[in-house]
């Protein structure tokens, strides 16, 4: 029987740091807010989808975030506007509820509500001035309405089939309570508290596997040498100062593994640089840790060979291995085509059809490449897509690790899995240095 062509998806889990360490507070709501969508939805499809398997790379300070927010330690101003009796709010208050709470996608999160969308209308559809002219139109019960809605539009599909309480409110749909207020922020710090072990577990049972980013997601390259910005951007404007210090940069990932090793009990093999930002020096350090394998683009591959990926990308879709004196990583490079077709364009299609769709991308690199010794890697941010699909993309999801996972022509697998059972044959002693992003660091 033809060997399958191996297949891995990587989700990368990263929000920047809000938390402001002078004022000890969240600047922005948007770790919050992810976890109870997409950090929970993401590996909780995962379980729920018989055959699905995938790597998901999370970054430590967003670990340190969540726990943050499921510890209850977390100061967020949204969320104290948002848990505050609507009588007790400032007319400052109540103007920030109508700048902020419908930061929301308008099509899949606002519409298919008819009280949240009425809302929107009656604060003037987000438009700039508006608020401090329409908050006297707002009753206490319109605010709380607010509220409400606003938290749980954000909150994930696989949540609500999962926590009962969500479903229950949205078929409520308005003149909710104090109470089901109260319920709807105590199921939500139930499901933030529920993520970190979730995925834990999965990454137990052979599911997933769990990598890791440098601590506070730092440009690795440019800590190393800001010089190398000027190999693929040759006419950068640059500091004065040469800023050079691999000694931060290998801080950054001995800080990341360790707290990650603390949370989870293991060592990741796994790390996807930040921003897939890539070159010898950095490559040589993270050999260097112990890490087994990276990931990034495959416009860094395509600029680190001689005559590029070759006839049909025949060359992406090789394992490769970087060599250096310090040791050696194997490298991952994405698809840009396929990552960016779930990432930006499948989100307007009807979910059936872009699984299909996908599916026989993969298949025609299959009859176009073989399985023997093949692997096509879909690299994207894990948590920013969704908001564009129907029902948080639970659907597509579920149908393209199943299609995939069921298909014998593709094997649905993990990159530390394709490390054990393949060979490296593809050899790199030197690798472009630049990100996933145009290929440089700009």
């Amino acid at each position: 029987m033809p060997t399958p062509l191996d297949v891995v998806i990587v989700w990368h889990m990263h929000q920047p740091y809000y938390k402001d360490p002078l004022k000890n507070e969240y600047a922005l709501p948007w770790t919050y807010l992810h976890g109870i969508k997409d950090y929970f939805d993401m590996p909780a499809i995962v379980e729920d989808t018989p055959g699905a398997r995938a790597v998901f790379n999370l970054v430590p300070s967003l670990i340190e975030q969540l726990l943050d927010y499921a510890n209850g330690t977390a100061v967020d101003p949204f969320l104290e506007k948002g848990m505050a009796a609507p009588a007790d709010l400032s007319t400052d208050d109540r103007i920030f509820l109508l700048e902020n709470f419908f930061s929301a996608n308008r099509s899949r999160m606002i519409e298919p509500s008819r009280r949240y969308l009425e809302l929107l209308y009656m604060a003037g559809e987000g438009k700039p001035g508006t608020a401090r002219d329409r908050v006297r139109h707002f009753s206490d019960q319109d605010l709380l309405d607010l509220q409400v809605w606003f938290f749980l539009a954000w909150t994930g599909e696989a949540a609500r089939r999962r926590f009962p309480i969500f479903a229950e409110l949205v078929a409520k749909g308005e003149n909710f309570s104090a109470a089901d207020k109260e319920l709807l922020f105590a199921a939500q710090r139930d499901l933030l508290q529920a993520i970190i072990p979730l995925y834990k577990r999965l990454h137990e049972e052979g599911r997933i596997e769990l990598s890791v980013t440098p601590y506070y997601h730092p440009i690795l390259p440019l800590l190393c040498d800001i010089r190398l910005a000027q190999t693929a951007m040759p006419r950068v404007n640059l500091p004065m100062t040469h800023f050079r210090h691999p000694e931060d940069a290998r801080a950054q990932i001995h800080r990341g593994v360790e707290y990650f090793r603390e949370i989870f009990g293991f060592t990741p093999r796994g790390m996807w640089p930040s921003e897939g930002s890539v070159s010898n020096e950095v490559l040589a350090i993270i050999a260097e840790c112990g890490i087994k394998w990276i990931a990034t683009d495959e416009e860094i591959l395509a600029k680190s060979l001689d005559g590029g990926l070759g006839d049909h990308k025949e060359r992406l879709y090789r394992p490769w291995r970087f060599t250096s004196p310090q040791g050696e990583v194997g490298a991952f490079f994405r698809d840009h085509q396929l990552s960016d077709l779930v990432g930006f364009t499948y989100s307007q299609w009807d979910s059936s059809r872009a699984v299909a769709d996908l599916c026989g991308r993969l298949h025609a690199i299959k009859a176009r490449v073989g399985g023997e010794g093949r692997v096509v890697s879909i690299i994207l941010d894990g948590e920013n897509a969704w908001e564009y699909y129907p029902d948080n993309a639970y659907d597509f999801l579920q149908g393209m690790y199943r299609a995939v996972a069921e298909s014998p022509q593709l094997n649905l697998t993990t990159c530390s899995d394709v490390l054990a059972h393949t060979r490296f044959d593809g050899r790199l002693q030197t690798i472009f240095p630049g990100s996933w992003i145009n290929g440089n660091y700009g």
